[in-house]
């Protein structure tokens, strides 16, 4: 291992994120007092956004098996909120 800091910037940055997402869920619990709708609303935002994100960024295509994941989980989501 050549520079032991380098992992320092990442653990970083991951703490930062968790603890925004920590707060994030908790000001969303506190606005709709109810965290099932906390939760429904951030899996929405990431099976819409994230596939988005990962293209701009890598303008990579998921293969077959991440689209028919993608597919099943976007249906299970619809399932969780309309019944």
């Amino acid at each position: 291992m050549e520079n032991p800091l380098m992992f320092l910037k990442p653990i970083l940055l991951i703490s930062i994120a968790g603890i925004s997402l920590i707060f994030a869920y908790w000001l969303g619990y506190k606005a709709t007092g109810n965290i099932w709708v906390v939760t429904v609303a951030s899996l929405t935002l990431l099976l819409i956004l994230e596939p988005i994100v990962i293209y701009a960024m890598l303008k990579e295509l998921p293969g077959r098996g991440a689209l028919i994941g993608f597919f099943l989980g976007a249906t299970g989501l619809i399932a969780t909120v309309a019944l």
